[in-house]
Parts: C-alpha cells; sequence; structure tokens
C-alpha cells in the first residue's frame, strides 16, 4: 500500500525531472526565457523533498514493526515461563500438602502412645523426614512465587513496550498521507 504510493510518486518526479532537463536550457535558467520553468523546478524540488519524506518514514515504519515483533516474541516467552513456573508451583502446592497430611497422621499414630518402643521411633524418624521434606517444599515454593512476581514484572514491562511501540505505529500512520492508506 504504501509502497505503491511511493512508487507512483518516484515515477511522477522522473516525469517531472526529465520534462524539466529538456525544457530548462544547459545554462542557468532565466525566468524570463521560460515562464513555466520556475514553477517546474519548484515542483521538482517539492516532488523530491515528499519522496525523502516518504522514504524516511517507510524506514522508520519498518524499524518500528521489527521494534514491535521482538517485543511481541518477549511478550510470548515471559508468559510461556509464567505458565510453566505456575504450574511448577501448583505441583510443588501439591507436593506439599500431602507430605504435611502424612506428617500429621504419622504425628496423630506416634502421640496415641499405643505403639511398641521400636514402632515409635520409626515414627518418630518418619515424621522428622516428612517435616524435613515439607519444609523443603515450603521454600520451594517461596522460591518459585519469587520467580514467579519477576516474571509477572517483566511481563507488564514489555507489554508497556509493546504498547508504547504500538502507539509510534499509529502516529506514524496518522502521518501518512491519506492517498497512502
Amino acid at each position: 500500500m504504501f509502497t505503491g504510493v511511493l512508487s507512483r510518486v518516484v515515477v511522477a518526479a522522473g516525469v517531472l525531472v526529465s520534462a524539466a532537463v529538456t525544457v530548462l536550457p544547459a545554462q542557468a535558467p532565466s525566468g524570463s526565457a521560460h515562464p513555466g520553468a520556475a514553477e517546474l523546478l519548484a515542483e521538482v524540488r517539492a516532488l523530491r523533498a515528499e519522496v525523502n519524506q516518504a522514504a524516511g518514514a517507510s524506514m522508520r515504519m519498518q524499524l518500528l514493526l521489527a521494534r514491535l515483533t521482538l517485543q511481541e516474541q518477549r511478550i510470548s516467552t515471559l508468559g510461556r515461563e509464567t505458565v510453566e513456573i505456575q504450574n511448577e508451583l501448583l505441583a510443588a502446592s501439591r507436593e506439599r500438602s500431602e507430605a504435611q497430611a502424612r506428617l500429621q497422621h504419622v504425628e496423630e499414630i506416634r502421640d496415641r502412645g499405643t505403639l511398641p518402643p521400636d514402632d515409635q521411633r520409626g515414627f518418630a524418624h518418619e515424621a522428622k523426614m516428612l517435616a524435613d521434606k515439607v519444609s523443603e517444599q515450603v521454600a520451594s515454593e517461596q522460591h518459585l512465587r519469587s520467580r514467579e512476581a519477576d516474571l509477572l514484572a517483566a511481563l507488564t514491562a514489555e507489554q508497556g513496550r509493546w504498547m508504547e511501540f504500538n502507539a509510534r505505529l499509529d502516529e506514524l500512520e496518522r502521518a501518512l498521507p491519506a492517498a497512502s492508506r
């Protein structure tokens, strides 16, 4: 769409330049010898400025589109990482809950005092191992929550950058002439 308008402007500029070359003599132009030459020269200069402006806008648009694509990839990657961490957090929470339930059951049996001394030592050892496992799971959950918070903050920042690039693209689009849209 934009390239078609740019090519039409370039063709029109080429036609006007070639017309100016054939009309204007090799010497310095004199306003009285060719009354339309000054107007034609001004039009060629205006077209040249418009072509330069369109080329600059096109390059800016391409750069912003590339940056926008990179931002979308970053957001997608951070989103996947966040989902993975949340799944790990759910699994760690489930394991902790199971270990806590087993620990509570073992402690209840041990605290009843109806077990022989050898079994009580076994239950005490199992209770210690389960308590250690629960502590490890709690630490793991805290680490995963911290990582999740970091990822969510990074995701929010990248989404903000994406919105900024998108707004800049909107500005460039509004700056384009209506015919090139």
